[in-house]
């Protein structure tokens, strides 16, 4: 029985270097990572997540699941707000927050770059051009 279990857990190992990709069904905000394109509540409004406020060297004086990005975009009114900041929120109300679509995150990149700025997928950081 031993070998059997040891057996389901080596062939169920997932290999650090296959990349899984993410999608609707297996993201959450609560397991969201560095670099995730997200969507507030279903609006126009968008932004690349950093990490919760907890995470950074010296927190902001805010509530440590305070979501911290590194830009934001309402398609809705044209704004971009260049983090990293704070302002969608907290994980307390997952329900809020889904993945983007790749669409949107194109869209997204394509209003940064238009704006001056380029990300940086392998570093998950904004570049500004020059």
């Amino acid at each position: 029985m031993k070998q059997i279990t040891n057996y389901i857990k080596e062939g169920l190992r997932i290999n650090k270097n296959i990349i899984i990709k993410k999608s609707p069904d297996n993201w959450s905000i609560e397991n969201a990572e560095d670099g995730d394109f997200v969507n507030w509540n279903g609006t126009e409004l968008y932004f690349i997540y950093k990490c919760l406020n907890k995470e950074l060297d010296k927190p902001k004086n805010l509530s440590s699941d305070t979501i911290i990005y590194h830009a934001a975009y309402s398609f809705s009114i044209k704004t971009l707000n260049i983090g990293p900041n704070s302002g969608v929120g907290d994980i307390k109300y997952p329900k809020n927050f889904s993945l983007a679509s790749e669409e949107k995150k194109e869209d997204f990149i394509e209003v940064l770059k238009d704006k001056g700025y380029e990300w940086d997928e392998d570093k998950k950081e904004l570049i500004k051009i020059t």
